[in-house]
């Protein structure tokens, strides 16, 4: 499949926000080549991450950069017959963490932080294994000859 009708399948960012993602996390792709598995998680976690509309651009790629190294490792096992489970997290509305990381990010001093300074009360998960599963999902359906791909599924 190629970028264009990963990002066709998008439910929040359009072309020109998609090619501002790429190019801010410096991944150098146009929308006619073939999709890399990272850079469909990049762009699948940025839209669910957009749709919450608690963060702005900047924070979303801060977002991105933080969690590089885990998700890359979860992009490796994307072929596997058995793919674990890769899940994000945003606590309070202003810390992440994911599967294989150590330590939150806080996105709004842009650092990472060995422990919360207080309880967090409020958690926004994402299981990113069924995102990418539901995003593959979409462009197939599309690829059956619908024009567009029911969002909302």
């Amino acid at each position: 499949m190629i970028v264009d009708q990963w990002r066709k399948c998008l439910t929040v960012l359009d072309e020109g926000q998609s090619k501002r993602l790429l190019k801010s996390l410096d991944i150098a792709v146009s929308l006619e080549d073939e999709l890399e598995p990272l850079v469909g998680l990049k762009m699948a976690v940025a839209d669910w991450v957009s749709h919450l509309g608690l963060f702005t651009d900047a924070q979303i790629y801060q977002l991105l950069s933080a969690i590089d190294n885990p998700l890359k490792s979860f992009a490796n096992t994307l072929n596997d017959t058995a793919v674990p489970v890769f899940t994000l997290v945003i606590c309070d509305g202003r810390w992440v963490s994911c599967s294989g990381k150590e330590y939150f990010f806080d996105l709004q001093e842009y650092e990472e932080v060995e422990q919360l300074p207080e309880y967090s009360i409020t958690h926004i998960m994402c299981d990113v294994t069924q995102l990418y599963a539901r995003m593959e999902y979409r462009v197939s359906r599309m690829g059956k000859g619908k024009e567009a791909p029911d969002v909302n599924n």
